[in-house]
């Protein structure tokens, strides 16, 4: 049974603000849930155009940056989560879309216990 420390991580925050921890498998699903929502997105709105006859429509244009602009936001946030959760400054986060820093620092085993970025919430379920 999942304590109700674990359980008040709700989904907005989660995607919205880059203070606290998320777990290794939290990180990873996260993301999944981000690609795919990324991936249903970008499908209606190729949909649209070629339902509409819009090839030309700058607002199209527009609603695809915004898309992109808040799936980067989203990333950057769970980078940030994650790099807090190992302990590390959440700036690493600008230099882990570059490189495959992301990659490694999902594979890192969290920090047992409290650290300067709060409590390790699935420690804190087993005790």
């Amino acid at each position: 049974m999942l304590s109700t420390e674990l359980m008040k991580q709700q989904v907005i925050p989660l995607f919205l603000s880059p203070k606290g921890r998320i777990s290794r498998g939290l990180f990873w699903k996260s993301n999944l849930v981000l690609l795919l929502g990324f991936f249903t997105l970008i499908f209606f709105l190729m949909a649209i155009e070629q339902i509409f006859n819009l090839s030309n429509n700058e607002r199209l244009l527009g609603i695809l940056i915004v898309v992109i602009m808040s799936y980067l936001y989203a990333i950057i946030v769970l980078m940030v989560k994650r790099l807090h959760d190992i302990n590390w400054s959440g700036w690493l986060a600008i230099i882990s879309l570059l490189t495959p820093l992301g990659f490694i620092v999902g594979l890192i085993p969290s920090k047992p216990g409290l650290n300067s970025h709060g409590n390790n919430l699935i420690e804190y379920e087993k005790n």
